[in-house]
């Protein structure tokens, strides 16, 4: 499941706002149907059966109802909801031709629909409507209004498409004028949140570059203690001394991450692409979760192969994304469980994957897995920050490379991601 792919947020606003238009359409639509039919039953004579309009209006909600639920519902946006108008003007206008033409009070009926087109479609499709409900409103002034003057059936047309004009106008001016408002507002949140923003990288930034110094001499303290003291320290010391070092990388991996996130937000974040052995990297890295591995009692599996891959990389940055994936195995997988690490390569790519037989990954969190600060809820009481995969993301994809996933609850959880390969030997 690529978890990659990036939606564009006008896009889906747009589509939001038609989705919303077809809630509202279909209820109107049951409703205006049903109104005419009871309208129908009231005791008044007809020039024509009523059966005719009986099958009409059942013609009408089988119609309805196919084109709001049958429909795929990747055919919703501007051209459907057009569609939806000039099918809806159709029949209004039958309605005025039915009930005394251009004289008849049914034609009001068009300026409602005008005025609620104004809010859901483009200006060159407004304008197309409202010339199109001129056009038949002409159409019926001069062929079906009996024996009326042309004088009057023209000044009848006049001032019907007169009031179309002024009804489209102040229709059109109102929505634009709510947009913008909506706009003007939106801005300045966006504007209050960027501020917020500024300051909270800012301080990010601060902590991260007092705290790695630190923290990097005590990571080096603690491994040139634990090497130099050998086998000289006490079982229940060592032990101590061995979890201080691992604690002391995992904050060390935490700071970095801080500061990685920084860099991304202020389009600092440097790359120092060479060519790199894959096999080394992922040895490397597995070496240093040893013993986190070892206090679940899991086993870390590599299969080294005999060829040398080369891939192009950032070393220490593709040493940080290894360190996400399998230190993020490690803490969501059960005591006594397996996490294995491999690679396969085509021509243009390597694919690099880290597999746990863990928790899982509900269905509702996937799609927010690689958003920042994001945490599974099922998944609170395990330590972390809800950084890790958002930097990983960041770090694949600057390096020309892409991360997805795969995962089912209970079963486990597959991360895969591409690199260039530059060769094979």
């Amino acid at each position: 499941m690529d978890q990659t792919a990036k939606s564009d947020p006008k896009v889906e606003q747009e589509r939001e706002k038609h989705l919303r238009f077809e809630k509202v359409a279909e209820t109107t639509t049951y409703l205006v149907v049903i109104g005419f039919f009871i309208l129908t039953l009231l005791p008044f004579k007809l020039t024509f059966p009523r059966l005719i309009l009986f099958i009409l209006y059942g013609v009408l909600l089988t119609l309805a109802f196919v084109w709001f639920h049958f429909l795929p519902k990747k055919f919703v946006g501007p051209l459907k909801t057009f569609l939806y108008f000039l099918i809806t003007i159709g029949f209004i206008y039958l309605g005025v031709h039915f009930t005394g033409g251009i004289r008849s009070f049914v034609i009001f009926v068009f300026y409602l629909s005008i005025l609620r087109a104004a809010a859901y479609i483009e200006l060159k499709s407004f304008i197309v409507l409202n010339v199109l409900i001129s056009g038949l409103l002409l159409v019926e002034a001069l062929f079906f209004s009996g024996t009326v003057p042309i004088s009057e059936k023209l000044s009848l047309w006049s001032l019907q498409t007169w009031v179309l004009i002024a009804v489209a106008f102040f229709g059109r001016y109102v929505f634009d004028e709510e947009k913008r408002a909506e706009g003007a507002e939106e801005s300045e949140k966006l504007k209050t949140v960027k501020q917020i923003d500024n300051v909270k990288n800012e301080f990010v930034y601060v902590i991260s570059k007092k705290l790695k110094e630190p923290v990097g001499t005590l990571e080096g303290y603690l491994t040139t203690a634990l090497s130099a003291a050998g086998n000289n320290l006490n079982v229940d010391l060592k032990s101590f001394l061995v979890k201080a070092e691992e604690n002391t990388k995992r904050l060390s991996r935490l700071i970095n991450d801080l500061s990685d996130i920084s860099k991304i937000e202020q389009q600092t974040l440097s790359l120092d692409l060479t060519d790199v052995d894959i096999n080394q990297v992922i040895g490397s890295t597995l070496s240093d979760f040893n013993i986190s591995a070892a206090e679940k009692n899991i086993r870390l599996g590599y299969q080294r192969p005999l060829e040398i891959v080369i891939v192009r990389a950032d070393y220490s940055r593709l040493h940080e994304i290894l360190a996400n994936l399998v230190d993020n195995a490690i803490k969501y997988s059960p005591n006594s469980s397996q996490i294995e690490v491999g690679f396969t390569h085509d021509q243009k790519n390597v694919m690099i994957s880290v597999k746990d037989s863990g928790f899982g990954i509900p269905q509702e969190s996937q799609v927010h897995l690689f958003e920042k600060f994001y945490r599974v809820e099922k998944n609170k009481g395990i330590k972390g920050t809800g950084l890790g995969l958002f930097v990983t993301r960041e770090l694949v994809e600057r390096q020309g490379g892409r991360i997805w996933f795969e995962s089912k609850e209970g079963v486990g959880t597959t991360f895969h991601f591409t690199l260039p390969l530059v060769g094979v030997r």
